[in-house]
């Protein structure tokens, strides 16, 4: 799926919980730069009865537009006025949306819910205190340098300087300070998680115990044996201590969000809050043991305003990659399968594109990448659990 912010179109994706709903929805929203997309948390909470919507930023993973810390704040806005007004379309409760973020993701999650009376609910997951950022990168140009020549070699972002971007969050430093959005939170459940190991945020408790100081915040802090992307850090860490500090890291968002279910779900959804250490060795031992869970199946519609010639090369792409995997010996992608059934019943013109598909088979990988996310923007993907 995709949704225009003044004019540029961001691409997504939406998790859609089983059954007729209406029912809640979260905002989910990864960091700098994005190589974290958190996936296996909008999983599990679509598990649990919500629906996720998964996006990237303007200028950020092929989305359009410029990349930039006040279009960021936007966009997560954006995204929560989407869901409501899609809100029959995708089965959600317009009253029930929470916005989600680690990183800079959990900045722009409280930013954006400061910002909207309507939000009610917002977690920062290791939320990025730009405030406190831009006092560091003020106090030491060394640093600023360095973070701005990181910044210039970020591809996936399109328009991003370093230097530009360094110099907003100094200059608005205090706009970005999230304890100073403590007023705005008012009415507002915060939860906010911190990793005791997280060495990428400073002074995270300042944000809390502001929170905390504001007459009609309701704020709940976790602090999980963890790093900035709160995996447990522990001697001999291996496979199974990140799958412990996943699991925790998931269980942690629970206490906030329990109020949003239906009475008889929110009962057994908080029972696990109080043996947390119980449910997150089960979840250990069943992964150990390799026990199966159901895929989602993708179910995929096409935008209206597509162009012909547009759904000709897409419809095309999609039935070289299913050829492609077929002549590796493997089974088709079941999204790209689900895209390409997707575009052939939109009344595209099925010869055009069986004839140009012929010649992009044997594209290189990264330009087969490259035309799929150009399209992906005109595909309106859903997930749903396996037989629904």
């Amino acid at each position: 799926m995709s949704f225009k912010v003044e004019g540029d179109r961001l691409n997504g994706i939406v998790y859609l919980a089983n059954g007729p709903g209406p029912h809640p929805a979260v905002v989910l929203l990864h960091g700098f730069p994005g190589n974290e997309r958190n996936l296996d948390l909008a999983q599990d909470l679509r598990r649990e009865g919500f629906n996720v919507l998964f996006f990237h930023y303007r200028g950020a993973w092929g989305s359009g537009g410029t990349y930039s810390l006040p279009h960021v704040i936007e966009d997560a806005g954006a995204a929560a006025n989407y869901l409501r007004e899609n809100a029959d379309k995708l089965r959600t409760d317009p009253a029930r949306i929470l916005l989600v973020g680690h990183s800079m993701g959990g900045f722009a999650a409280l930013q954006a819910a400061a910002r909207d009376p309507a939000i009610k609910c917002a977690a920062g997951l290791a939320p990025a205190e730009m405030g406190a950022i831009a006092d560091q990168l003020a106090a030491n140009p060394e640093a600023a340098a360095g973070f701005a020549a990181y910044a210039d070699q970020l591809d996936m972002l399109a328009g991003l300087d370093g230097k530009a971007f360094v110099a907003d969050i100094i200059a608005h430093r205090d706009a970005y300070d999230l304890a100073k959005r403590a007023p705005q939170m008012v009415g507002k459940s915060i939860l906010v998680v911190l990793g005791d190991k997280d060495t990428d945020i400073p002074k995270p408790l300042a944000m809390t115990a502001a929170y905390k100081a504001t007459k009609g915040v309701k704020v709940s802090g976790v602090e999980l044996s963890g790093d900035h992307s709160l995996l447990l850090v522990a001697a001999g860490t291996g496979r199974h201590c990140d799958r412990l500090g996943q699991s925790l890291r998931r269980l942690a968002i629970i206490a906030p969000v329990a109020a949003f279910l239906p009475p008889q779900k929110a009962s057994s959804f908080r029972g696990m809050e109080g043996s947390m250490r119980l449910v997150v060795l089960s979840v250990v031992a069943a992964a150990f043991a390799g026990a199966a869970f159901a895929q989602p199946a993708p179910r995929v519609t096409i935008e209206d305003d597509v162009a012909p010639a547009k759904a000709v090369a897409c419809a095309a792409l999609r039935m070289a990659q299913v050829e492609a995997a077929k002549r590796a010996g493997k089974s088709p992608d079941a999204l790209v399968a689900a895209s390409l059934e997707a575009w052939l019943s939109s009344g595209v013109d099925t010869a055009k594109a069986k004839a140009e598909s012929a010649s992009m088979v044997s594209a290189t990988p990264a330009k087969m990448a490259s035309m799929s996310d150009d399209c992906a923007t005109f595909e309106i993907r859903s997930v749903s659990p396996a037989g629904s």
